[in-house]
């Protein structure tokens, strides 16, 4: 809901009409923001996976799109209202922000992103003066003027610093969302807090098809 404030932030008819492409769809956070956007009322939600994915991303009501934009990009046109892209801790995108994503966003779209704890806010968004001279960057650089100004960076970390209240009600939509079984996260494991250290480790290490939760 990226933009949006007050009761229109929370609405089920939120994103109703509109066209929401996710990079990275097929990880845990991209199924995630797909149910997102589907509990909104998006019209569309494509997302971009391997093949082995497209199923997963089917059950939960995404269109998958393959990685490559060449083999969407003319299908699609400019419909995209907003492009969610996720970020690294060394400031890389998922599936390598391109010109052609950006092409699929229309003339009143937006781009999200979104980056991992530890990043600062503003160095996410590479159409930001502020930001590293990323790669992403400088391909996005030619559509700054276009752009810059309807693109949002997310850290959920810098924003309870900076709105906490804002924060809050939007956990506890997320909240209201689980419960109504819009948002079905995997869980693969529940540990002990004494376990946290031996998962992080774990997690620094692979990736996992799903979430681990602290249940102390």
């Amino acid at each position: 809901h990226a933009g949006q404030r007050g009761n229109t932030r929370y609405r089920t008819d939120s994103f109703r009409g509109k066209a929401v492409l996710v990079l990275g769809g097929s990880s845990c956070l991209g199924r995630a923001l797909i149910e997102v956007a589907i509990a909104g009322g998006a019209d569309y939600c494509y997302a971009l996976s391997k093949e082995r994915q497209f199923d997963a991303i089917q059950k939960i009501g995404g269109i998958p799109l393959p990685k490559d934009p060449q083999q969407w990009i003319t299908l699609i046109g400019r419909q995209i209202d907003m492009l969610v892209t996720v970020t690294d801790s060394n400031g890389l995108y998922s599936d390598h922000l391109t010109l052609d994503h950006l092409k699929a966003i229309n003339e009143n779209g937006h781009v999200v992103f979104i980056g991992p704890p530890g990043v600062n806010s503003r160095s996410l968004n590479p159409f930001s003066d502020s930001s590293s001279p990323t790669p992403s960057k400088l391909i996005c650089k030619s559509m700054k003027t276009t752009v810059m100004d309807r693109s949002f960076a997310f850290n959920v970390f810098d924003s309870w610093d900076s709105d906490p209240k804002l924060c809050k009600r939007d956990l506890e939509h997320l909240l209201e969302l689980l419960e109504d079984h819009h948002l079905n996260p995997d869980i693969l494991e529940r540990v002990p807090l004494s376990k946290v250290a031996k998962v992080h480790s774990i997690l620094e290490t692979k990736k996992i098809p799903g979430f681990i939760v602290c249940s102390p």
